[in-house]
C-alpha cells in the first residue's frame, strides 16, 4: 500500500497509467460507469478491474484516486450494478491480484457464482490466492500467455516483537478474562501455534471446497492438480 500512495503523491495520474496498461492487454475498455471507480462498459459488456492486494473494505485508501488496490466492498457495489441493469449481458473481470484478505471473499465469490449474467475473467498478470478464489467463480476464464493462477491456501502472519518491545523498553501487560483461556493463547508456544494452525486449515478447506464447486470438480482434485498452493503459469 505505501508504493500506492507514494506513487501517487508524486503526481503521477494513476487512473490513466492504469487505463492504458489495461488497454495495452484488452483492448479499449470502454466508457466509466456512473457510480463507480473503475468499472466500465462497453457495448452489451461490463469490464470490472481486479488490481493490486484486496482488502474488505478501502476506507480513506478507496478515495485515493488509484485502481492499484481493491475491496471487496466496492467490487460487491460494482458488480451489483452491473447485475441489475438490463442492458448488461456479459460481466468480464480483468484480474490481476496477489489476493488479498479472506474476510468478504465467500461473499462476493457467491455473488458473481449466483450471477444471472454471462461472466468470464481474464487473468492479464496474475491470479493469485483470493484473486484464483474469484476467478474460479466465472463461467469462463481465461489467461495471457504468461498469466499466473493459483496459490490457493490461507496464511497467517504472526510477527514477534518482544524483544524489539524490550530493546525500545516497553512491556505489554494483557489481562484476560477468567472465562476465555483460548483468547489470547501464544502463537509461540505448541498449543498456541495449534490453534492458529487449526484455523487455518478450516480456511484452507473452505477454500478448496469452494473452488471445486465453481471449476464443478472434486476436492481431491482440486488438492491434487490445482498447484498444491503454488502457481501455474496459463499453458499448465
Amino acid at each position: 500500500m505505501v508504493p500506492v500512495i507514494e506513487r501517487d503523491s508524486n503526481g503521477v495520474d494513476a487512473l490513466s497509467f492504469h487505463l492504458q496498461t489495461r488497454e495495452a492487454y484488452v483492448g479499449e475498455l470502454g466508457q466509466r460507469v456512473e457510480g463507480t471507480r473503475y468499472t466500465t462498459v462497453q457495448g452489451n459488456t461490463g469490464i470490472i478491474t481486479i488490481s493490486g492486494p484486496i482488502v474488505p473494505r478501502a476506507g480513506m485508501m478507496q478515495g485515493a484516486s488509484t485502481p492499484e488496490l481493491a475491496s471487496y466492498e466496492r467490487l460487491s457495489s460494482e458488480f451489483m450494478l452491473l447485475e441489475n441493469d438490463p442492458s448488461i449481458k456479459n460481466i468480464l473481470f480483468v484480474l490481476d491480484t496477489p489476493g488479498g484478505a479472506v474476510s468478504g471473499i465467500t461473499e462476493f465469490s457467491q455473488l458473481i457464482r449466483n450471477s444471472s449474467k454471462n461472466t468470464q475473467g481474464y487473468v492479464i498478470g496474475m491470479a493469485a490466492s483470493a484473486g484464483y478464489w474469484i476467478g474460479s467463480s466465472v463461467k469462463e476464464l481465461y489467461a495471457a500467455p504468461i498469466g499466473e493462477v493459483g496459490s490457493i491456501g490461507v496464511v497467517a502472519v504472526i510477527q514477534d516483537r518482544k524483544a524489539a518491545d524490550e530493546k525500545s523498553g516497553v512491556r505489554t501487560l494483557e489481562i484476560v478474562s477468567s472465562v476465555s483461556p483460548n483468547k489470547r493463547l501464544d502463537p509461540f508456544t505448541k498449543e498456541g501455534k495449534g490453534a492458529i494452525q487449526g484455523i487455518v486449515d478450516s480456511l484452507g478447506d473452505i477454500f478448496v471446497a469452494s473452488v471445486a464447486e465453481n471449476r464443478n470438480v472434486s476436492s481431491d482434485t482440486v488438492i491434487e492438480k490445482f498447484g498444491a498452493g503454488g502457481m501455474l503459469i496459463a499453458a499448465n
